[in-house]
């Protein structure tokens, strides 16, 4: 909604979820077109790590127009690697007919183990 607010906003228009019926994202590189309601200014969120969040998952809207959020996070927690995690998100969204580029980056970490007398 905010983005469908901010492309109005500049006289733009939505049609079909797509900016002017054309591109299915609001941000992004290129499409010089569709400026300035495209706009390759990034969204940012900042959020604390919690306890128990072992990944981050950076994927286009390939990967995202075909996998919910807590199914990718299910998807990537259930594979041996990073590699392994961002590459089965892609076959997943090949798999599931999605019609965009899908590409994907998985950083996993752990939290160091308090050494015994430190805490």
């Amino acid at each position: 909604p905010a983005e469908t607010e901010r492309i109005e906003e500049l006289g733009g228009l939505v049609i079909r979820g797509r900016v002017h019926g054309v591109l299915a994202v609001s941000r992004a590189m290129g499409d010089p077109e569709l400026q300035p309601f495209v706009t390759p200014e990034p969204q940012v969120s900042l959020l604390r790590r919690r306890a128990g969040d072992g990944a981050l998952i950076l994927g286009s809207d390939g990967v995202w127009g075909v996998l919910p959020d807590a199914e990718a996070c299910s998807l990537a927690s259930e594979q041996p690697s990073a590699q392994a995690a961002a590459q089965a998100l892609v076959d997943v969204s090949d798999a599931r007919g999605g019609r965009d580029n899908a590409s994907a980056i998985v950083i996993r970490w752990t939290v160091p183990e308090a050494k015994p007398g430190r805490a």
